[in-house]
């Protein structure tokens, strides 16, 4: 049911009532129950209409017959009788009046009509016990379970959080995981540690509860490869950085090996720089040079490889291996568990049941995409005969169905079309395969494996893009779209932002509009996908459509929370040329129409962005608007109190978004004379950063704008000073976290 709550406010409190909408919400007695209304859905709540003869008279509004026994009874029981007309009977109402009309149509006529008998006192007694009733609706809400999600959907909002770089965010939904016992135990420590990666630092990993479960147990890729990534940026990259390869390898031999050597076991086709340089201090520690020689192989870009071949130049040359038959070399290999080497050897080898085999093995001990999509593939090209052989075995029919993402018994995907080797594949396969029940667990792996280089041609980027708006809406899309928008804005794309995805970008921005439940989290993606755009070019068509999803996701999900994201995302398109400012207006002004919906809920640095858009958007109307309101006005107010509380002092900001540094530094400069601000825009620590992490009165480090070197480093000469990490890139959050913590210092002084 879809109910024009706005307008049926403007309509109740209109001529026929002593106060108009915008009076009525400035009174702290009426607010809250019409902001019971502005939920979704909304709940059953009690309006006021102050009539011209100076008496109050109350409606009861509900929007089920169920709701309207339940506040029938919840009336009767705090005011009653006693003190009231009110009978327990639905109110007769007066089509002809423009108020009891629009309680008509919004509630279906599932409404109350009462008032007090009696005096001035009696009012108050009738006022005191709806407000009992209203606070006994607050407690009772606080104690009711959440509504039921679904544990995909929960999942999905864990890797938009991570994506967003949001901990909080990220933290409640693996509460909720837990407090709701969706996940084991195991699965939970496995998603703690993906968090912690992403959003924590080496050492707070490697001491994570569980630790020594993890290192025994089955793990999945993304989990090993984030505590072998730990390992070294603890312990030996501060070797690497002074050049030591010697006492790297004498480290690893003797401290890391002995601890966490079932971490090396098998690199499975990983690239991340830590991970390599990891297995190249294994092949220098146990004199493996045929491990070394692959490594060095390796596409590595440039900066990573000068530790890389300092490392391999200390395992002396091999001498010459005598020629084997692969597949003879791939069983030796898989007998010492060196699946990795094994899987490089049999996928040479001719095709045979026996390769097939080892194949199955290998994808089994590997756990990754290439191994798998080769062993189903090799499956495939066995004769009938031996196919159905290699099947009869129960523990083979199972595995091979589990790659496939069928059930037995149903239609199968023909050869290694069953393990997508890129998003266009899995794209195709989820469109044309609706039964397809590896969809989620593909794609999750797929985000850390797959190639961009693959997808580079114009034909592969448009059979993308529109494959995105075809499937966009389905349901296993949508659960996956945290790892599509991981691939295309984190994983690891040096090149990154790249002209040829334009047009996935844009795919993907609908399907983050259309396809969540907006949020902070939701917006913060959007910036990134934004910004991406904005960096490559833009049509006025292409501005236009950004324009328009921007509004759409305020108009489905507006709230202060989605404020700060959507000013971040005006104060962008603010440092971009602009094909058309109408554009721009435009969205500013939509999202003004909205904001007074949330009277005294906005916050100072939300109204400073505001004052700066509209004054830079010639909109000045706008944010007078705002400021006229009382609640505004107090906050204003607020600030200005916080003035003196940043005088003399220093303030740092680290980002590697200059432009959004520099408009925090300014709007700062403006609002607290007195105070310095330094930017830094550093990617790895240096003299200079050190000296500002040390000295700063506050520091400012944007997490969501910032290589995690930079970040470890400031942490480290940061101790326990004040270090503020806002939860967006932009200007918004970086002033609200500020605010906050001069609110936080002001309390302080005052007690």
């Amino acid at each position: 049911m879809s109910l024009d709550v706005s307008g049926f406010l403007e309509r109740f409190f209109s001529a026929d009532n002593k106060f108009t909408l915008s009076k009525a919400e400035h009174l702290e007695r009426v607010q809250p129950w019409v902001e019971r209304l502005r939920t979704k859905p909304p709940q059953r709540t009690l309006l006021p209409h102050w009539r011209q003869d100076g008496e109050v008279e109350w409606y009861g509004l509900a929007f089920s017959d169920a709701e309207l026994r339940i506040l029938g009874e919840e009336i009767t029981a705090f005011v009653g009788p006693s003190y009231s007309d009110f009978r327990g009977l639905p109110a007769v109402l007066d089509e002809n009046r423009l108020l009891e009309r629009a309680v008509s149509e919004l509630t279906g006529g599932r409404a109350f009509r009462f008032r007090g008998q009696g005096g001035p006192d009696i009012q108050k007694t009738v006022a005191k016990g709806l407000r009992l009733l209203r606070m006994s609706w607050e407690q009772r809400k606080g104690r009711q379970r959440e509504a039921p999600r679904p544990t995909s959907v929960v999942l999905r909002d864990f890797y938009l959080a991570l994506g967003a770089r949001h901990r909080a965010s990220a933290e409640a939904h693996l509460s909720f995981l837990q407090e709701h016992f969706r996940l084991d135990a195991l699965n939970l420590l496995f998603l703690r540690v993906q968090l912690i990666a992403e959003l924590g630092g080496p050492a707070e990993l490697l001491a994570i509860q569980g630790l020594d479960d993890l290192l025994r147990v089955r793990r999945p890729l993304p989990v090993t490869w984030a505590l072998v990534t730990a390992i070294y940026q603890k312990e030996i990259a501060p070797l690497e950085a002074t050049g030591n390869a010697a006492g790297a390898v004498a480290f690893f031999t003797e401290r890391i090996l002995p601890e966490f050597g079932s971490l090396y076991a098998k690199r499975a086709g990983s690239l991340q720089p830590e991970v390599v340089k990891s297995f190249m201090l294994l092949a220098v520690a146990r004199g493996r040079a045929d491990l070394r020689d692959e490594l060095l192989a390796l596409p590595f870009p440039a900066r990573e490889r000068a530790f890389l071949t300092q490392l391999a130049a200390l395992l002396p040359a091999a001498a010459p291996v005598q020629a084997t038959h692969p597949l003879e070399a791939a069983h030796r290999a898989a007998s010492l568990s060196d699946f990795d080497r094994a899987f490089a050897l049999a996928r040479k080898a001719e095709p045979s049941l026996a390769r097939a085999r080892l194949l199955f093995e290998c994808a089994y001990e590997l756990g990754n995409l290439e191994a798998e999509r080769e062993a189903v593939s090799a499956l495939e090209s066995l004769p009938a005969g031996e196919r159905e052989t290699f099947l009869r075995s129960r523990r083979n029919r199972d595995y091979n169905a589990a790659l496939v993402g069928k059930e037995q018994g149903a239609p199968a995907v023909a050869g290694s079309a069953a393990v997508p080797a890129s998003w266009v594949e899995w794209l195709v396969r989820l469109r044309d395969d609706a039964g397809w029940d590896r969809a989620y667990e593909t794609a999750k792996q797929g985000s850390t494996e797959w190639s961009h280089e693959a997808l580079l041609s114009p034909d592969r980027t448009g059979e993308l893009a529109r494959l995105i708006a075809q499937v966009g809406t389905q349901e296993r899309f949508q659960n996956a779209l945290p790892h599509l928008l991981a691939f295309f804005l984190q994983h690891g794309d040096e090149a990154f932002p790249r002209p040829e995805f334009r047009s996935i970008y844009v795919r993907l921005l609908e399907a983050l509009v259309y396809g969540t439940q907006g949020g902070a989290d939701v917006a913060r993606l959007f910036y990134d996908l934004a910004e991406a755009l904005l960096r490559v070019g833009v049509s006025r068509e292409l501005y236009a459509e950004m324009e328009g999803l921007a509004e759409d996701l305020w108009r489905g999900w507006a709230s202060p929370i989605l404020l700060d994201g959507l000013l971040d995302f005006l104060d962008l398109l603010m440092a971009y040329p602009c094909p058309d400012a109408a554009l721009r207006v435009r969205l500013l002004g939509s999202m003004g129409g909205e904001l007074g919906r949330f009277r005294g809920r906005l916050v100072p640095s939300q109204l400073q962005m505001l004052r700066r858009l509209s004054t830079g958007l010639s909109m000045p109307e706008l944010f007078r608007a705002l400021a006229e309101d009382r609640s505004s006005a107090e906050a204003v107010e607020e600030a200005q109190e916080h003035t003196g509380l940043l005088a003399n002092k220093m303030v740092a900001i680290y980002t590697l978004t200059e432009s959004a540094g520099q408009r925090v530094r300014d709007m700062l400069l403006q609002t607290y004379p007195g105070v310095v601000v330094q930017l830094s825009h550093d990617k790895v620590g240096n003299e200079r950063l050190k000296q500002l992490a040390r000295n700063a009165d506050i520091f400012l480090m944007v997490t969501a704008s910032a290589k995690h070197a930079a970040t470890l480093f400031i942490e480290d000469q940061r101790k326990e000073r004040p270090l503020l990490r806002p939860t967006g890139k932009g200007s918004a959050s970086a002033l609200r976290v500020i605010h906050e913590y001069l609110q936080s210092l002001a309390a302080e002084q005052a007690a």
